[in-house]
This record gives C-alpha cells, sequence and structure tokens, in this order.
C-alpha cells in the first residue's frame, strides 16, 4: 500500500503524470485518504452486497427460528404431560394399595364366616339327632 501510495503521488507527479487511485467496487482514493463514491455504483438497485444470498440466509434464520420455537413447545408440552402422568401414577398406586387393603378384610371376614358356618352346621346337624 506504501509503495502505491508513493509511486502515484510522489514520483508520477515527478515525471509530470498524473494518477487516479481506483478501488475494485469504482471508489477514487484521493492523497489525503478519503474515498468518493462511483455515482453509477450508487444508483438505485446497485449494490456491492449480494442480497440474493442475503434473503437466503434469512429464510434459513427464520426456518431455524420456527423449528426452534416448535422444539421449545413441544418440550413444555412433554413436561406437562410428565407431570401429569406421575400425578395419574400416584393416584393408581393409592388406589391398588385401597384395594388390597379392602381385599385382605374382605379374606378375612370370609374366613371367620367360613368358621361360623361350619360351627352353625355341626350345631344344626347335632340337633337333629
Amino acid at each position: 500500500m506504501a509503495d502505491g501510495r508513493r509511486l502515484a503521488f510522489n514520483e508520477a507527479r515527478t515525471l509530470g503524470l498524473s494518477c487516479k487511485i481506483v478501488t475494485l467496487a469504482g471508489e477514487a482514493i484521493a492523497k489525503n485518504g478519503n474515498l468518493s463514491v462511483n455515482s453509477e455504483a450508487a444508483l438505485e438497485g446497485a449494490t456491492r452486497f449480494d442480497l440474493s444470498e442475503l434473503e437466503a440466509t434469512k429464510a434459513r434464520l427464520e426456518a431455524i427460528d420456527r423449528r426452534l420455537f416448535e422444539m421449545h413447545s413441544l418440550e413444555l408440552a412433554g413436561g406437562a404431560d410428565v407431570a401429569g402422568l406421575e400425578l395419574e401414577v400416584r393416584r393408581s398406586e393409592g388406589k391398588a394399595a385401597e384395594s388390597a387393603a379392602r381385599l385382605g378384610w374382605c379374606q378375612t371376614q370370609l374366613r371367620q364366616k367360613a368358621g361360623l358356618g361350619k360351627t352353625v352346621f355341626k350345631q344344626f346337624v347335632v340337633s337333629l339327632f
């Protein structure tokens, strides 16, 4: 860069030549370092940026954002489902414990009544004779 500056602004002038330094984008660089923009490049719609690539990137970003939102929603819904299922498990375990206790009580009652029935039957048979 320093060599180019020396050639354009010092050596060329001593030889009586004038130079214009222009960037690939069409901007002229003055001796003091100022840039002047090429007016043709500044026309409406003319730009150094690839807007189609920018639009494609924006579309990809929006698709990723939507997918991330969906995943977050599913995670929240899944968490609620897990909590609901855990509550249902606790209820079912409580009902199972209650049913087991009632079954035990019923079996005890059955044994007592079966024993009482045998005793009553024996007394009835004895009273017949």
